[in-house]
């Protein structure tokens, strides 16, 4: 519940530093908040390769 609730945070609101916040998570327990961060950044193709690799 909580998680759904940071990701539309993250998805919707734009006051924050995507680059700041994606240094602070980890990308193996929170991959769906750090997709959408690089996704702020224009980064669609490494938040792509998130969802592709996060089961390997």
């Amino acid at each position: 519940m909580v998680q759904i609730y940071l990701l539309e945070l993250l998805d919707c609101i734009s006051w924050y530093n995507p680059k700041v916040l994606l240094k602070r998570l980890s990308p193996n327990t929170l991959y769906e908040e750090c997709a959408i961060l690089l996704e702020k950044m224009n980064q669609h193709e490494l938040a792509l390769s998130i969802y592709i690799h996060k089961d390997i």
